[in-house]
Parts: structure tokens; sequence; C-alpha cells
């Protein structure tokens, strides 16, 4: 049970990673076409 939990945050933390580097590359294409 605790393992599986564990694993589910991973999961979270790794779509969190995802989503701010995907994140930072909008904000540098962005200012790049700036």
């Amino acid at each position: 049970m605790a393992l599986r939990a564990r694993q589910q945050a991973q999961q979270a933390t790794v779509d969190y990673d995802k989503v701010l580097s995907s994140r930072h590359v909008l904000t540098l294409m962005r200012s790049a076409i700036i």
C-alpha cells in the first residue's frame, strides 16, 4: 500500500516536471518570437 502511494507520488512529480518544462519552453518560444 505504501509502495503504491510512493509510485503515485513519483508519477505526480514527473507530470509536474513535464508541465514546468513545457511551460518553460513556451516562455522561451514566446520571448524568441518577440
